[in-house]
């Protein structure tokens, strides 16, 4: 340390009687001084919980057209069943990209809440956590049988998700037993990589593996709603 703290007073002496100045130099910037408050951190993750709401709870629509004998009728018509499906999923995409913009536009109004990051990898993270939690959605409906079942059925996998996957307060504050059930919560990937792109401009390299797993989620929970969803 000593060593250290010499030779660096010396090299400032030397700079300075040949009047010279170094051509590279290292400027440390936390994160602080790029003006990332509170209100910043907690804007990502409450756009996080509203992806994780629009795709858990638009599924009902299911339920409730189930109950109704809706698709029963629409089995006799011309129309296939994946052509409802993917009618489904593309509105609720739709839906969610448009909740989305209105969130940040919110937060930037009234907060000076800044997307610091590509705005297209954005878009990517939006898209595949909306479909990802979509498709939990309807593993949920499937389970339920009537409209009164889907509503408790789904608080008991929204809630932990909303109070152990860092949507208002870091996860680092968590005791380490539960981290193991963290590091399990899909909503804990897609805030930590809606807070790398919006807060810290950070990029594919950076949210990859939060996108990865988000994909494993996704496929997984596809494979099983496909396997277990009733129409009927």
């Amino acid at each position: 340390v000593v060593m250290s703290a010499v030779q660096g007073v010396v090299d400032g002496f030397n700079q300075g009687m040949m009047q010279m100045t170094p051509p590279l130099g290292v400027r440390s910037e936390s994160v602080q001084s790029q003006g990332v408050r509170m209100i910043d951190w907690l804007v990502p993750g409450i756009l996080g919980m509203s992806i994780m709401q629009t795709g858990l709870y638009s599924s009902a629509a299911f339920v409730t057209m189930r109950e109704k004998k809706v698709y029963r009728r629409l089995a006799v018509t011309p129309i296939k069943r994946q052509h409802i499906v993917i009618s489904q999923v593309l509105f609720r995409l739709i839906f969610g990209f448009l909740q989305s913009v209105v969130l940040l536009t919110v937060g930037y109004l009234l907060y000076q809440t800044p997307v610091r990051g590509n705005i297209l990898l954005l878009a990517l993270i939006i898209a595949t956590s909306t479909v990802m939690f979509l498709s939990i959605g309807y593993i949920i409906a499937s389970v339920a049988k009537n409209e009164q079942a889907f509503e408790p059925l789904v608080q008991v996998i929204a809630m932990p998700m909303m109070f152990l996957s860092g949507v208002f307060f870091p996860i680092e504050f968590m005791p380490p037993f539960i981290r193991p059930v963290v590091n399990a919560l899909p909503l804990t990937y897609l805030n930590n990589a809606l807070r790398a792109v919006i807060n810290n401009a950070m990029g594919l390299a950076v949210v990859g593996t939060d996108l990865l797993v988000m994909g494993v989620w996704l496929v997984l929970s596809m494979i099983v709603a496909i396997k277990v969803f009733r129409w009927e």
